[in-house]
């Protein structure tokens, strides 16, 4: 009997002492949370001047993107950043720690997080060729956005003539040149781009090194064989402007030329290559439980949002458009859930994964991803062609793609890349895929 008595008061203090951790944990997390602070932040009416303690509330906030780049490592887990509903801010978000919220606050539309600059001061050049300088131009344009379009550069022959606007090329050399033997001499295209296909599924985009007669010659990333008979054109190059709307970059005077038969419209050009940055590093550089919540970003040159070493992330009732890549690419992320959003307008991929052996539990849920690489002229090869033009590129375990929404997509609406552990692809609404590839 004492000895049952024993166990029973041991097993007693095991609970109490339970009930004292969980007791302590909750009271822990309310003073956390109590030291947690709120700022705000709004381009119409905000001021970088004021003091942190000013910018806790929503009639004294900060302006811009760069003082939440320099503050942010002041942020301690638990802080939320919003952003005013109805404004405009120009820059890319790089967040330094974890645990913290950014969304957005007061009514109208979603704040827009940009790096989108409008062109103007137009100089007519004849012929219905105009000329501006691109503001803080890039060494690279691939987003030009006309009236709210994202809008292709120039091409030839136009994507509106025969064979969708390509012309045959009957030989090739490997990584080298093509020859096509209805091509002249002029306009000679050396300087420009061609856009060749290689099969059905894959094409290539490379540098025109020298154009001689009825062969083009080029520098490429790849190694594959070349199958003459597939199309190619050519981009990027004075020569190809011949509608209105066609445009043409030099990125060494930073200089857009457009042809337009009156004064051009709304133009805007990206200047920013990210729009968000989560790029940590790995062991205790990794920065978790972030939540990204109603913001519009909106226009850039390369991966609108790029995350490494992040873990417990979430992104949620976001609209990501106009990226000249990719909208949103991942790398070793443990817990990731984009829901809620919409990606629309982007010349690569809607959602790509890199290295999906080092990925896991990714939820890609309830959003409505639209017009994915529907211009071919537009890919980049730093992803290969294989995969260009996709709505969803993943393959991690424990994935997760629900009740998403596909339309108009380049390729592959969903491409599964690799083959792992308790993979789910259901209820998804797919239309108009394959349209380019």
């Amino acid at each position: 009997m004492i000895f049952y008595n024993s166990i029973f008061c041991f097993e007693k203090r095991k609970i109490n002492i339970l009930k004292y951790i969980i007791v302590f944990a909750f009271f822990t997390f309310l003073s956390i949370n109590s030291l947690a602070k709120t700022y705000y932040f709004s381009s119409s009416s905000g001021n970088d001047t004021y003091s942190s303690t000013q910018a806790q509330s929503q009639s004294t906030p900060w302006r811009s993107i760069s003082k939440f780049n320099t503050f942010s490592s002041s942020l301690v887990a638990g802080d939320i950043v919003l952003f005013k509903n109805g404004d405009t801010f120009y820059g890319t978000l790089t967040p330094t720690v974890g645990g913290i919220t950014i969304g957005a606050y007061g009514a109208g539309a979603k704040p827009i997080i940009t790096g989108l600059t409008t062109i103007s001061s137009w100089t007519s050049l004849g012929g219905n060729i105009w000329e501006a300088v691109v503001p803080g131009g890039l060494s690279t344009l691939n987003m030009v956005v006309i009236n709210g379009v994202l809008t292709p550069m120039g091409r030839w022959p136009n994507a509106n003539t025969a064979n969708s606007g390509y012309a045959t090329y009957e030989s090739s050399v490997v990584n080298v040149s093509l020859t096509d033997l209805q091509l002249t001499a002029s306009p000679n295209w050396t300087g420009g781009e061609v856009v060749f296909r290689r099969s059905n599924f894959t094409s290539d985009r490379a540098k025109i090194t020298n154009h001689t007669g009825n062969a083009i010659a080029f520098s490429t990333y790849a190694g594959v064989a070349m199958n003459p008979g597939y199309g190619y054109f050519v981009e990027n190059h004075l020569s190809t402007l011949d509608q209105n709307g066609e445009w043409y970059y030099d990125p060494v005077t930073k200089k857009i030329k457009i042809y337009f038969t009156t004064t051009p419209p709304s133009i805007q050009a990206a200047t920013l290559t990210n729009l968000v940055k989560l790029v940590f590093s790995s062991g205790t550089g990794v920065k978790s439980n972030i939540t990204i919540k109603g913001i519009s970003f909106k226009g850039c040159e390369g991966v609108m949002m790029n995350i490494l070493w992040s873990n417990n992330l979430t992104v949620d009732n976001c609209s990501f458009s106009f990226a000249g890549i990719n909208a949103i690419e991942y790398n070793c992320v443990n817990y990731l859930t984009i829901k809620n959003s919409t990606i629309s307008d982007i010349n690569m991929i809607g959602i790509q994964e890199n290295a999906s052996s080092v990925n896991t539990n990714v939820t890609i849920q309830n959003n409505v991803i639209r017009r994915i690489g529907i211009n071919a002229g537009m890919m980049s090869n730093a992803y290969g062609q294989g995969c260009s033009s996709t709505g969803v590129n993943a393959g991690s375990p424990n994935l997760l793609i629900k009740e998403n929404v596909l339309d108009s997509i380049g390729y592959n609406a969903i491409s599964l890349k690799a083959n792992r552990n308790n993979q789910i692809v259901r209820k998804n609404i797919i239309t108009n895929f394959c349209s380019v590839k």
